[in-house]
């Protein structure tokens, strides 16, 4: 514990809303990075969910080694063809020998549900490429109230939302699916997305946040959110603003029958 508190001194100060449990259903290229910023945040408990096993062009943008040292057989090992959720998990040890990892198989609710994941974590980022899985993920996180988040990287860009697509292609709702090119920068900053909106609490609903780079700069995509619709006073309709003191002096309004706006009469009175 007193080692735990030293290697997070730096941060300390910071108040980052770190959770005690995430689970991350994808250890791709996204996945795998996901799971290990939030690992070295400090995040204690880090449950993994991936089907596939490790093939050398994952290699290209997951931070792990073709080749591993076994200490018990004192030998090297192929990580090549070893199930990613255990690849990460060893990774994510080496450097937090602290974190409880648990390397699962493919998400389902069903699976969710019976090794209590819902009671375990308060997040779940989905990071895998299919339509399908998400909106399995998400509607599973929805009805057990957990916080969801999903990352993807495409092309030049990283990005997170808190909302699956409303539809998808004929094959992206194929389980392992993969159409885009891709490479270990986009990635990486879809999951340091993650890592900052999870660290903080940012929830991101329909909304999404994407960063890449396009026209020779970085680029940063964010929709435009419409402002908030004033309150408006129910009898003359002003804004509230214009009924709130300024510079000493209060705005009092009195309303009359007349619908005009000439028909409201300001007074000023000393504040």
């Amino acid at each position: 514990m007193n080692q735990d508190r030293e290697t997070y001194v730096r941060q300390s100060s910071l108040g980052l809303e770190v959770p005690k449990a995430v689970a991350v259903v994808g250890c791709g290229g996204v996945g795998s990075w996901t799971a290990y910023l939030l690992a070295m945040a400090g995040v204690e408990n880090i449950w993994l969910w991936d089907h596939d096993t490790l093939s050398e062009h994952n290699r290209g943008r997951m931070p792990v080694a073709a080749e591993s040292w076994n200490p018990e057989t004192g030998a090297m090992y192929s990580n090549i063809g070893k199930p990613k959720t255990e690849v990460v998990a060893r990774l994510i040890k080496s450097v937090r020998p602290s974190c409880r990892v648990l390397a699962m198989g493919m998400f389902t609710s069903e699976v969710a549900e019976t090794v209590g994941l819902g009671k375990e974590v308060s997040w779940i980022i989905a990071t895998t490429d299919t339509w399908s899985s998400r909106q399995e993920i998400k509607a599973w996180a929805d009805e057990n109230s957990i916080k969801y988040l999903e990352a993807s990287a495409e092309g030049e860009f990283g990005g997170v939302t808190g909302e699956p697509a409303d539809f998808a292609t004929e094959r992206e709702t194929e389980r392992g699916y993969a159409s885009v090119p891709v490479w270990v920068g986009s990635s990486v900053m879809a999951a340091t997305l993650v890592a900052y909106h999870v660290l903080h609490g940012g929830e991101l609903g329909d909304a999404s946040v994407r960063i890449g780079w396009q026209d020779g700069g970085l680029d940063v995509q964010v929709p435009e959110t419409l402002p908030e619709e004033p309150e408006l006073c129910d009898n003359c309709g002003l804004s509230e603003e214009l009924h709130t003191p300024q510079n000493g002096v209060e705005h009092e309004y009195t309303h009359v029958d007349e619908p005009a706006p000439a028909s409201i009469e300001m007074t000023e009175r000393e504040g």
